[in-house]
């Protein structure tokens, strides 16, 4: 008895349509509102945008005047270049020139040099011959000195009157037997000595014509 009540007294539920036609209507998001009315204006917007955008023809007559004043400037530097590109070509030539009469003096001074070193050579070993033959002739000349004073007496006669002169002293003369060794001592020196005096000549002889030097002067010029 229960179910049977329970389901006499259960009402039908209403179908969705009828029940959402009797709900309110729900309340607009105002984000997404905002969102759309935005992309609604710039829809209309845009055209304006576009046309306000649009460039006007370029001129052809002033782009082709500006053009021919681009290519005569062109023209006016290609010219001062190939006039540049044509002087340089020439002092390069003339440059040539120039270091090739440079690499031939150069040739002649090392030439030059060559010969002044050689010359500057012999002038050294001539200058050293001179330094020798000058020191040779003062030792001769040193040596001949000590040969005077040691000889005492310049000429042969010399010696050969001072011999005479002590042996008659030896005959004449009374002596003591000290005095009259000492006489002959020196009478046996005198003879001694004489043949040096003829050396001393030849000495001076010779240091006289000797060559001191001169011709290897000549030498050197």
């Amino acid at each position: 008895k229960v179910r049977t009540a329970a389901a006499a007294t259960a009402r039908p539920l209403p179908v969705c349509s009828d029940f959402c036609h009797d709900m309110p209507p729900k309340a607009a998001d105002p984000k997404a509102k905002a969102k759309a009315d935005a992309k609604k204006k710039a829809k209309v917007e845009k055209p304006e945008e576009e046309e306000g955008s649009r460039m006007a023809p370029p001129d052809r007559a002033a782009f082709d005047e500006a053009c021919a004043k681009v290519q005569e400037a062109i023209d006016a530097l290609q010219k001062k270049q190939a006039d540049l590109a044509k002087k340089i070509a020439e002092r390069s030539g003339g440059k040539d020139e120039f270091f090739q009469r440079k690499a031939e003096l150069r040739a002649q001074l090392d030439e030059f040099g060559a010969k002044i070193d050689k010359l500057m050579e012999r002038k050294q070993e001539i200058q050293k011959a001179i330094g020798d033959k000058r020191q040779e002739g003062t030792e001769m000349r040193n040596q001949l000195n000590k040969m005077k004073k040691s000889i005492g007496f310049t000429s042969e006669a010399e010696i050969d009157q001072r011999i005479a002169d002590i042996e008659f002293k030896l005959v004449t003369d009374t002596i003591s037997l000290k005095e009259e060794k000492d006489l002959m001592k020196e009478i046996a020196e005198l003879k001694k000595n004489r043949p040096k005096v003829s050396h001393v000549k030849n000495l001076e002889a010779g240091l006289a014509t000797r060559d001191s030097g001169a011709s290897f002067k000549e030498q050197i010029g």
